[in-house]
């Protein structure tokens, strides 16, 4: 029998004698040593405490008992191969699904790159992203509707989590600003003009960098679109903090500058169990924990051109 995993099971070995005809012709077919193939038999018939085959110098033959084991064990040798085959599916990730919780940066930068590469190794694999909030993303991954998510440190959450980069936040300004011929800004003085806050739920991290330096900055605007933000204050009507992935890749008339306090947003990677993860979604973890340093650096030291 051709085709058979590594460690062939009793049933297996029985199969194959009975197939053969020949307690050496099994042994070779199967890369056993006789008398390994011979203790297999012995055992299984001790176990069924009958006497399965005939041994005679011509080769070995059903009892009659072991005809009417034989059904069963071809039964049990099948479904050992189809459980084998679907393990090797599952390897190669075939027909699997990756159910990923993610924001707008993530899943415009980041997670087309890594769904690409991944899929050159498993083509058969399928993604579903869902996006939200910091805290409609956390949920769906408690709840299980997805397998895992990008998220923030400042939500507390139940989950497993691990930081993959921190994102830098950069100043955006109108670009007949005063401030806009700054090399950098301070937070300091972006708290004394009219700023447009982006609606990110009950945690928000730009106010969370304001806080940190004791200011609350004069929101005259909250809008829960980046693209409109940008076009807003293209028109002049105040200012923003944004991150700087956020940013990659957007057209924008806006002036966007470095802010001197150094300020960022950290992205983590957040799930339940990884143990109950499905496998392909574990191994798409794996690879984004892995990769993510040098893709992220790439992104943002292009954006710095």
């Amino acid at each position: 029998m051709k085709g058979l995993r590594l460690m062939s099971s009793k049933y297996q070995i029985f199969k194959e004698v009975v197939e053969t005809g020949n307690m050496s012709k099994a042994a070779a077919e199967l890369g056993y040593s006789q008398s390994a193939v011979s203790l297999t038999i012995k055992q299984l018939e001790s176990e069924l405490m009958v006497t399965l085959l005939k041994r005679e110098k011509k080769g070995v033959t059903l009892t009659e008992d072991g005809e009417s084991y034989m059904p069963f064990i071809n039964a049990l040798c099948n479904a050992e191969n189809a459980l084998y085959e679907k393990r090797n599916d599952m390897n190669r990730l075939k027909d699997a699904t990756v159910r990923i919780g993610t924001f707008t940066s993530v899943s415009r930068n980041l997670l087309p790159l890594f769904m690409y590469d991944f899929k050159l190794k498993y083509p058969d694999v399928r993604f579903t992203l869902s996006q939200g909030t910091y805290p409609e993303i956390l949920s769906m991954t408690q709840e299980g509707s997805v397998d895992f998510c990008f998220s923030n440190s400042l939500y507390r959450t139940p989950l497993h989590t691990r930081e993959l980069f921190r994102d830098p936040m950069m100043a955006v300004l109108p670009p007949d600003h005063p401030l806009a011929s700054k090399k950098d800004i301070s937070i300091y003085d972006l708290a004394d003009i009219p700023y447009i806050l982006l609606e990110e739920g009950d945690i928000n991290t730009s106010l969370k960098a304001f806080e940190e330096y004791d200011l609350v900055p004069k929101v005259e605007y909250t809008i829960a679109d980046n693209y409109t933000i940008l076009a807003m204050i293209s028109s002049g009507l105040g200012c923003t903090v944004m991150n700087k992935l956020t940013l990659s890749g957007l057209a924008t008339d806006a002036v966007i500058r470095p802010i001197k306090e150094n300020i960022s947003r950290s992205v983590d990677l957040a799930w339940k169990q990884w143990n109950t993860m499905p496998i392909a979604s574990q191994r798409f973890a794996e690879y984004i924990i892995r990769h993510t340093p040098e893709r992220i650096s790439d992104i943002l030291a292009a954006e710095s051109l």
